[in-house]
């Protein structure tokens, strides 16, 4: 299944002697191998990003890794008292991201 699909469930019961059933329909993650860590696990649900990085980032990064960046992207704002509306301080950032997961910076 691909990281946009949908997996349903369904909801049966009796209500008033009634009987309903409701579909639930929510995204699923499919399994990756991982750039980063080379282990094949869980993707992530959607782009983090609305970009380019974001996209590449869900093809190939697992849940792991994203949440090991999530902690040293904390480290690294606080450090350097990053202002994200910066543009500056934006793109560094977004390099020290692609450093962190790919471990280079793509060429743009």
């Amino acid at each position: 299944m691909d990281a946009g699909a949908t997996e349903a469930d369904a909801v049966e019961g009796v209500h008033d002697g009634e009987s309903y059933s409701i579909c639930l329909d929510y995204p699923t993650m499919s399994d990756i191998t991982c750039t980063r860590c080379g282990q094949t696990r869980e993707g992530l649900a959607s782009p983090p990003f609305p970009t380019e990085l974001g996209q590449r980032i869900l093809g190939s990064i697992c849940q792991v890794c994203w949440k090991d960046w999530l902690k040293q992207q904390t480290s690294i704002i606080n450090h350097y008292a990053l202002d994200l509306r910066n543009p500056e301080a934006r793109r560094m950032l977004t390099t020290q991201t692609e450093t962190f997961l790919f471990g280079t910076v793509a060429k743009s």
